[in-house]
């Protein structure tokens, strides 16, 4: 059930590590900043390969963990309804985010949202956000579709 070693860069965000197992695709985008940071450095080692999966997860589900910012977030209110969220989805941002955000995720059908201080704030940006999606692959993948529409990710094989 280990994460299987395929890497793909990312133009944008951080590392996008990729596993299957036999009835499920696990996908992790990793911050870089945070990726080389002291804290994560300290907590997971150098490489941010090692970095364990933030999801416990039955391998039923496609996961996916990213940063944005506002402007970011904005575009992706402008694609509905190309793109819409399931109930069962965790979306986790740090303190720079806005409550107003938090509502209209929640109003999305997602289950839950909360805050997080990052470690190193100064690192990731008082307007960025950091994001833990949890659903179906169709819908993971509708998300990625949108952030490379936006020109936001590009995902080299």
């Amino acid at each position: 059930m280990g994460v299987k070693g395929l890497l793909l860069g990312l133009n944008k965000i951080g590392w996008i590590i990729a596993g299957k197992c036999s009835e499920c695709i696990n996908l992790s985008v990793w911050d870089r900043d945070f990726a080389t940071s002291k804290a994560h450095s300290e907590t997971f080692g150098t490489n941010p390969i090692l970095a364990p999966n933030p999801f416990n997860n039955d391998c039923s589900d496609i996961n996916i963990f990213f940063s944005l910012t506002s402007t970011d977030v904005e575009l992706l209110r402008l694609s509905e309804p190309a793109i819409s969220f399931k109930p069962g989805a965790i979306w986790i941002s740090h303190s720079g985010y806005s409550e107003a955000n938090f509502d209209y995720l929640n109003k999305r059908g997602l289950e839950s949202v909360s805050a997080i201080i990052p470690d190193e704030p100064e690192k990731i940006g008082s307007d960025s956000c950091t994001i833990m999606a949890q659903g179906k692959e169709k819908t993971i993948l509708k998300i990625i579709g949108i952030l490379q529409m936006i020109g936001q990710v590009n995902i080299e094989k």
